[in-house]
């Protein structure tokens, strides 16, 4: 009995000892589940956090890139407008990219909520010498301290201002050229107006004008034939005089082994204007011609070799001494001079 009782007693803390083990294990077993659920909301809730960031990213980018196209859409619209410009019968748009293939169109809104198209272009580097006679009138307003010869640069900037009231929407508020010379330095020359697109328009009808000046008929003889035949080296200028008058200017010279055979095949023209010279000193002899545009529209539709007549002309003397001298020659006297020339040989 006293040996059953102390094995119960015995096993009694060994069922404790048992007992207690198993409470531990429930004890500890708890708290790492609540870690486990801690740790897993924690995640659940860092992803919902980045899908949200994500979403909201995405929107706002939405909004920024729909923002953008609004904003492309309206400057594309307003540049269009723009462009539509009428410059004489002729979109503005037309007559840049004659000049300049490479226009760089801009819009932008004022401090003052002023709408401006803007237009920078250039003239390209080997036409701007022709750029600038062909519209010598305004040169020389504006051009007057440079020698066109040195200009390197000559770009130009145009601001075309929106008005809502005026049918072609957008007119010129602003233009100047840039003008960089030899020493790179780059001056701004306001233009009023629209003066440049009457620049280009000049230079751009300049070599057509060219064309229909060089067809004057002289005797049957066509100008360019004849001037060609004297100085194959003849050069053609077109500019608008100070009167408004379109003027193609032909200059060059009489080769100097010919300028003896040249006059004494035009007695007239030496006994009129050369009585005082010694024709063996004489040693240069250059000539210019000026055709002035008949402003007669039958005439000029008719036939192309109506559309100028000879205006001014002259011939300039230079001497053994250098001495220059320019003796005006009446009318057609030039080409008929050269025509005698040319029949004495024949």
């Amino acid at each position: 009995m006293t040996q059953l009782m102390r094995l119960l007693m015995v096993d009694g803390k060994s069922a404790l000892k048992i007992k207690g083990i198993f409470m531990n294990e429930n004890l500890t077993t708890k708290p790492n589940n609540n870690r486990f659920i801690i740790i897993l909301v924690f995640f659940i809730t860092l992803a919902l956090m980045i899908i949200a960031g994500c979403l909201i990213y995405n929107s706002y980018n939405n909004y920024i890139e729909k923002q953008q196209k609004e904003a492309d859409l309206i400057t594309y619209n307003e540049i269009e407008l723009a462009k539509n410009t009428i410059y004489e019968n002729k979109k503005v748009s037309k007559l840049l990219n004659d000049i300049d293939s490479n226009i760089l169109w801009d819009y932008f809104v004022t401090e003052e909520g002023e709408q401006i198209v803007q237009a920078t272009g250039s003239i390209s580097h080997e036409n701007i010498t022709d750029y600038l006679k062909a519209n010598t009138n305004y040169i020389s307003q504006k051009f007057d301290k440079y020698n066109i010869d040195e200009i390197k640069e000559l770009n130009f900037r145009i601001q075309f201002k929106k008005y809502f009231y005026s049918l072609n929407h957008y007119t010129v508020e602003y233009s100047e050229y840039l003008i960089k010379d030899e020493k790179l330095l780059i001056t701004p020359i306001s233009a009023y107006s629209s003066i440049i697109f009457e620049n280009m328009s000049n230079y751009l009808s300049s070599s057509k004008e060219i064309e229909l000046a060089k067809n004057t008929i002289y005797e049957q003889g066509i100008a360019s034939i004849i001037l060609n035949s004297i100085d194959s080296n003849s050069q053609w200028n077109y500019f608008i005089s100070d009167t408004g008058q379109k003027v193609v200017e032909a200059t060059g010279s009489i080769p100097s082994d010919d300028i003896l055979d040249y006059l004494n095949s035009n007695k007239e023209l030496v006994d009129r204007s050369f009585k005082d010279y010694d024709l063996e000193e004489i040693t240069e002899l250059k000539f210019r011609i000026q055709f002035e545009k008949n402003l007669d529209d039958f005439v000029t539709k008719e036939s192309p070799y109506n559309n100028y007549f000879i205006g001014y002309t002259e011939y300039t003397v230079k001497d053994k001494n250098s001495k220059e001298t320019n003796i005006t020659a009446y009318s057609k006297t030039i080409l008929g001079n050269m025509t005698n020339y040319l029949s004495s040989k024949w």
